[in-house]
């Protein structure tokens, strides 16, 4: 959807806009990451500075929907984004409101997902989803003496992000 930024400011300096968008697919780093079934719900405030420039001020609640870090299950994530943007006038200059929330998506994409904190992911040797059953896989942990230190550095000290 594309709006005209010229016409819209005809009458006066300050416009509000909502708009109810479908939802769409967007690739993010070579995926394609779909929204979630309800529309994308856009709240834009519009200011004119002046002839050549106009300030942005909006706000983008929709759904994604993605898959668990740790156990691949299915995720949805809802998004509720604010942003600034500057914007200089051209002659017949339009903004395409499907490209400012592709890329407000794609900035606010989130860089771990998980289905819930606690999240135990998947067993390394069967391959179970240990949120769910307990599997029964023996480990056996043939620990090089070497790496003894690092291993107990990293048991009391750090989690997993």
């Amino acid at each position: 959807m594309k709006i005209d930024l010229n016409e819209l400011f005809c009458e006066q300096d300050d416009v509000r806009l909502e708009e109810e968008l479908a939802p769409r697919s967007i690739e993010v780093a070579g995926t394609f990451y779909q929204m979630t079934p309800e529309s994308v719900r856009a709240e834009l405030d519009f200011h004119k500075v002046n002839e050549q420039e106009i300030f942005l001020q909006g706000k983008l609640r929709f759904g994604w929907k993605l898959i668990c870090d740790r156990c691949m299950a299915d995720v949805e994530k809802r998004m509720d984004l604010s942003f600034d943007r500057e914007i200089l006038l051209a002659e017949g200059h339009s903004l395409d409101l499907d490209e400012l929330i592709r890329e407000e998506a794609i900035l606010n994409f989130p860089q771990k997902v998980l289905c819930r904190e606690d999240c135990l992911g998947i067993c390394e040797i069967c391959g179970k989803n240990k949120n769910e059953n307990a599997c029964e896989c023996q480990r056996t942990e043939a620990a090089d003496i070497r790496f003894a230190g690092l291993k107990e550095l990293f048991e009391n000290n750090f989690k997993e992000v």
